[in-house]
């Protein structure tokens, strides 16, 4: 049996009594501080995601209904579907405030003295439609929502130079249709804010024939 390098006395025992007090006291403090600090922490964490939780619920509702109802876009219209849009339709086209039995169209004048290529043309008559269309549904929203619903009419006409377009669209501002000139950017095939098209409408045919259609004040052939 190995001997201990020194004695244990009852003195040797009196002086290490101190230490370990500390070290006891220390332990349990030490302990009790960090089980507080832990189940305060345990707490918040708990509280907060719950409070996410709740908060964002609405998101993933949100987020949910949205994946639903993109994947109902894609599958085949049931027969409730075809009859509640037909029922929209009706409503909307029926409206007191919309126009009955009146033919509505968009009329697209693209000058020819640009010499355009079709890609261009193709570019700046649709600038005309969507500027057109936009600047409509504040001017006159009961004629754009019946031209939504009636086949959207858009006609393309040549118009001579810059001098007829202006003209043309001079007489739209004085019938109160509604209109827009587009200036290219020129990045492509004419200069930066050339005049290039004029689009009118959504509006009556009838009023926009009045300006240019065969018997109108400025007759454009249509563009080929």
């Amino acid at each position: 049996m190995t001997s201990l390098p020194f004695s244990i006395t009852p003195d040797t025992l009196a002086l290490f009594i101190p230490y370990v007090g500390i070290a006891v006291a220390s332990f349990v403090v030490g302990y009790t501080t960090s089980r507080f600090f832990t189940n305060n922490n345990l707490t918040k964490i708990t509280s907060s995601s719950s409070s996410s939780a709740s908060t964002s619920s609405t998101p993933l509702s949100t987020t949910k209904s949205t994946t639903s109802s993109t994947k109902g876009t894609f599958r085949k219209p049931t027969t409730a579907d075809i009859i509640a849009a037909e029922k929209l339709e009706d409503a909307i086209t029926d409206s007191p405030y919309l126009p009955s039995n009146v033919e509505l169209k968009m009329v697209i004048c693209v000058r020819q003295d640009l010499g355009m290529s079709k890609g261009k043309v193709a570019a700046q008559t649709a600038h005309a439609a969507l500027g057109a269309y936009k600047l409509a549904k504040h001017a006159c929203p009961e004629y754009v929502r019946a031209w939504e619903f009636r086949a959207q009419a858009k006609i393309t006409l040549r118009v001579d130079d810059e001098a007829t377009m202006d003209a043309i669209a001079a007489e739209a501002r004085k019938q109160g249709l509604p209109y827009i000139i587009i200036e290219d950017a020129g990045r492509t095939e004419v200069e930066p804010g050339t005049r290039t098209v004029l689009g009118i409408g959504p509006a009556p045919r009838e009023d926009i024939d009045m300006i240019t259609g065969p018997k109108g004040k400025f007759p454009l052939k249509l563009y080929a």
